[in-house]
């Protein structure tokens, strides 16, 4: 059993794996980023998850690491619906990025070195609300990536899977 954290802002579980390993399925009980202007996150790519849902969606679950000085607090949607509370995460959990428009790029660039084993670093940055087609608005993220360990195996082409670009619970999507 996962002994909870004794500091931790979010009140979730310790999901530490030892030193070597490499998560392949989901922490349900964890967070989910915060779409709202100037929220930040940097972390580690843990891997890429899809939600047994109608549409399917993907995910994916990133390690939070400390921010660049400056940065304000990583926030997150602890909980569902209007239940959620947005709360600040604390270096070491671990937090769910939907995958977006913008997010998908991960799934070309960084989930096939990670399968490979590589490993990464993302720093997110969400921008102001855009208009797109139909009326709609999304929120414009900034992603950027860093190789942190190159991969040690030969690059795969991942298969094609039916999930689509969005957020869950209804959310607006981040564009």
């Amino acid at each position: 059993m996962a002994k909870k954290k004794e500091n931790g802002s979010n009140g979730t579980a310790d999901h530490s794996l030892p030193a070597g390993y490499r998560r392949v399925v989901s922490i349900s009980d964890a967070p989910w980023f915060h779409l709202e202007e100037g929220n930040v996150m940097r972390g580690k790519v843990n891997n890429r998850f899809i939600m047994n849902t109608e549409p399917k969606r993907a995910y994916y679950q990133v390690e939070l690491l400390g921010l660049r000085e400056g940065a304000g607090p990583t926030k997150v949607r602890q909980g569902r619906g209007d239940d959620a509370e947005v709360v600040e995460a604390a270096s070491g959990d671990v937090i769910n990025l939907g995958e977006s428009y913008k997010a998908q790029v991960l799934k070309d660039q960084v989930i096939p070195g990670i399968l490979a084993g590589g490993e990464y670093e993302i720093y997110v940055v969400v921008g102001a609300k855009v208009k797109a087609k139909g009326g709609r608005t999304l929120w414009d993220l900034d992603i950027g990536v860093k190789e942190t360990k190159a991969p040690t195996r030969p690059l795969q082409a991942l298969p094609a899977d039916e999930a689509g670009a969005g957020d869950e619970g209804g959310e607006e999507a981040a564009f």
